[in-house]
């Protein structure tokens, strides 16, 4: 096996894999930890409004979404269906995103311990408190923890709830591989887990070190530590700025024969803070006997630049958690916001459902009994950003007579009707099939060709 272009050996499951020439794996069963991640989250999501609000509107839209468990009766459109989940999701890649979930999922399964479980992963949180607590981690730290509890049963039991850990304390401990795990930790604690027990959900990290730090999720404010350092040490200098303000102007001696002395400067600055300064007489002229002139004290060009490097920051962080910027603008208009948002849901809340859909299916699903051919999936259909568009749907079902009753219905999210006439195509409620027409007037068709002085005779 070969590492950096070099030749290892591995001895044991367990132990360090040892280079030739003294560079020395140190991964295995060393405690590794994640030094910024609790950087992260106290200077970032606690410290920096635009990451709090930025972060929030990310967490809080992706909770939003429910998950379900359902029944798999198609296999092929569901492997098209998990692919197309993925990708750009135009307006068309949508329709047939849904066309696909039609075909690959049954109903929704509520009474299996699966569907349970999804639907409370705690006696303490809901459903969308916990997707809200497990997103904020992984998009503030690169990887959210999340403790599956089978009853101390080693990883081989049941599941019975699961918990959204705090990842800044949690340290990894390598199984003696370049990318194996063998247990977690969370520090100051005696808290020990294996590496069953949590379900470890991260962004890929491509800072390979060879102490074993890329086994932590690649945080996005990793790649924007100089902007978020940056946009900190703006809003502190504004806030000392503004807390600072200094003189708004300076009265001067604007006579050339008679210099003010130190007695008479000092009444003129009383008679200045009782008939200027005081906020009674905000917008006074004031009359004075003697002759003064007056320089404003504005904002450097500095101060200015300062002011507009906040916002510049603001949209490069936007940018690297991959929000539109116009969703944090409070000038936005509501119809370039609801784009924005259309935008943020499909091609960043949907492809991060799809990651963490995946894991659930393959780290969960497989602990259950009886839920082989059980999935765990999101819903993004319930979303109100997304049924604007049921009106567009309403009219062209209304013009498809191609499609059956029942067709209909199931595009617009309806439950099929067991009658044999809502699985009929049917055109415009004007026509009829012809043999039906020429039965309502108590003729019928000759066997033999009909000729047109016949057809004119049945409609007399």
């Amino acid at each position: 096996m070969k590492i950096l272009g070099l030749e290892i050996k591995r001895v044991g499951k367990y132990k360090p894999l040892v280079i030739p020439g003294g560079l020395q794996w140190i991964g295995g069963h060393s405690r590794i930890t994640d030094a910024k991640a609790k950087t992260y989250i106290d200077d970032g999501y606690l410290g920096n409004a635009d990451i709090y609000s930025i972060v929030k509107l990310a967490s809080s839209k992706f909770s939003s979404i429910p998950c379900y468990v359902y029944d798999v009766r198609d296999h092929k459109s569901l492997r098209r269906y998990k692919t197309l989940a993925k990708g750009m999701l135009t307006k068309s890649a949508l329709d047939e995103m849904s066309e696909l979930k039609r075909k690959a999922l049954g109903e929704v399964d509520e009474s299996s311990d699966l569907a349970r479980f999804i639907s409370r992963p705690n006696e303490y949180m809901g459903q969308d408190a916990f997707l809200e607590m497990a997103y904020m981690y992984r998009i503030i730290t690169g990887g959210s923890a999340i403790y599956i509890n089978d009853g101390n049963l080693g990883g081989e039991g049941q599941p019975v709830e699961m918990e959204v850990l705090p990842s800044q304390f949690i340290q990894i401990i390598g199984d003696g591989t370049l990318f194996g795990v063998d247990s977690y930790r969370m520090v100051n604690t005696n808290l020990n887990f294996t590496a069953k027990d949590i379900l470890y959900w991260k962004y890929p990290n491509p800072d390979f070190n060879m102490s074993g730090t890329h086994l932590y999720g690649l945080s996005p404010l990793r790649a924007a530590i100089n902007v978020m350092q940056g946009s900190n040490d703006a809003i502190r200098a504004t806030v000392a700025m503004f807390q600072n303000q200094g003189a708004k102007g300076i009265l001067f001696n604007n006579s050339e024969n008679s210099p003010i002395s130190k007695e008479e400067r000092e009444i003129l600055q009383a008679y200045t803070d009782e008939k200027i300064n005081d906020s009674n007489n905000k917008g006074r002229i004031m009359a004075i006997n003697a002759k003064v002139g007056y320089t404003q004290i504005g904002l450097s060009a500095t101060d200015m630049d300062l002011l507009n490097a906040i916002g510049m920051t603001r949209d490069r962080l936007c940018n690297v958690f991959q929000v539109p910027p116009g969703l944090l603008e409070a000038n936005s208009t509501f119809d370039n916001r609801a784009q924005d948002m259309k935008y943020f849901i499909t091609n960043k809340i949907v492809p991060e459902w799809a990651n963490f859909r995946d894991e659930l299916n393959r780290q969960i699903k497989p602990r259950f009994k009886n839920a082989e051919n059980l999935y765990i999936d999101f819903d993004v259909q319930d979303l109100p950003e997304l049924q604007e568009d049921m009106g567009k749907i309403v009219t062209n079902m209304m013009n498809a007579d191609w499609l059956t009753m029942n067709e209909k219905r199931e595009a617009m999210r309806y439950e099929p009707i067991e009658k044999p006439e809502f699985n009929t195509a049917y055109t415009t409620n004007t026509k009829v099939p012809l043999e039906e027409a020429f039965e309502s007037t108590g003729n019928s068709l000759p066997d033999d060709e009909v000729n047109e002085d016949a057809t004119k005779d049945i409609y007399k």
